[in-house]
């Protein structure tokens, strides 16, 4: 058995199916127990994508105004989209039918979207709001400058902004916010998955991480760019990064990664746009502006395992829970779907 046997099973990802897409990619996730795939364009439209017969199921136009991002809750394969209009509307991923909207102003931009339970958190300028199962619309916090982005990690919610990120305590009561200074604009944030560490992506082409809940924080710098794509593997052990043409994978194991030397992968020709982890840890998938999507061996490897070229820029990356699917959404307005 070769090593690509070892690591897939009976073969390396292979092209199991593409679907054209009218529009621009700005959402990619998988829903309904692995069975369905949703993609959200920049034009508002909504696509329910049968993955195994690489069809379409439904496309919906979500939002009059423009689509700006799509969240799936995993417990209940309902997915989140919102847009340019002021509003955030979940959908079933079975029929494509709306079950509920939450209005939040008119013409407001809701950028930001994660689920919590069954309730829906989303960023709006420098807003953060939950929409519940009603659609009740409740605010959770208002803040100086606009939020650069959210993560939630069992009932803890951080949000990102300029000069720092600010941490809630979601539940029965929003409690707080811890407020984490650090003086840059935060463009990305991500908690480790076991709550130990919360790392930003900043303007100023850095990486910044707290310890938690000390609170003691250290910073990472040499991107060539803002690091705006940050994913966690599974056990918390590494940080993969991108700002820039490698992906820079971080250890995490210990006290953190101050005084050792990230691994660099290096296998795109133009800078990375795309970055997921494998729920079971054992890959992870890059997108380039080179329309390359590589898979590389939990991060831990310098080699990438597979290179597969899909033309244009690789907008989002999607892995199926179950890990047997890889999709990848391109900005000439095709999803392609890999076999595992």
């Amino acid at each position: 058995m070769g090593f690509f046997d070892k690591l897939f099973g009976k073969s390396a990802p292979s092209l199991a199916g593409r679907v054209a897409i009218d529009g621009h990619p700005v959402g990619l996730a998988f829903a309904a127990g692995d069975r369905k795939l949703a993609v959200l364009t920049g034009e508002g439209a909504l696509t329910v994508i049968d993955v195994k017969t690489a069809s379409v199921v439904s496309t919906t136009v979500a939002h009059d105004e423009g689509g700006l991002a799509l969240a799936v809750d995993a417990s209940t394969s309902r997915i989140a989209t919102s847009g340019m209009d002021g509003r955030a509307r979940v959908v079933d991923a079975s029929s494509g039918v709306i079950e509920r909207e939450g209005v939040l102003g008119e013409h407001v931009w809701i950028e930001h979207l994660a689920w919590w339970n069954t309730t829906l958190v989303c960023a709006h300028g420098k807003r953060v709001s939950s929409i519940d199962r009603a659609g009740l619309v409740q605010t959770i916090g208002d803040h100086a400058t606009t939020v650069g982005g959210l993560s939630i990690v069992d009932d803890r919610l951080a949000v990102a902004r300029f000069g720092g990120a600010d941490v809630w305590s979601l539940g029965a009561k929003v409690e707080g916010p811890v407020v984490l200074e650090w003086p840059s604009s935060l463009v990305a944030i991500a908690w480790s998955p076991d709550l130990r560490f919360l790392a930003a992506g900043c303007q100023d082409s850095s990486l910044h991480f707290w310890r938690m809940p000390s609170r003691s924080d250290s910073m990472m710098g040499g991107y060539e760019t803002k690091p705006k794509l940050l994913a966690w593997s599974p056990d918390s052990a590494w940080l993969a990064t991108a700002g820039g043409r490698d992906v820079v994978v971080w250890s995490y194991v210990g006290e953190g990664p101050e005084g050792t030397t990230p691994l660099q992968l290096r296998g795109h020709d133009a800078n990375i746009s795309a970055l997921s982890y494998a729920s079971d840890g054992k890959i992870l998938v890059s997108g380039g502006r080179d329309g390359r999507v590589c898979v590389w061996r939990g991060g831990t490897e310098g080699e990438a395992v597979a290179r597969l070229d899909v033309g244009g820029v690789i907008e989002r990356i999607a892995i199926s829970d179950d890990g047997a699917w890889i999709a990848a959404a391109s900005s000439e307005g095709g999803v392609h779907l890999f076999r595992r």
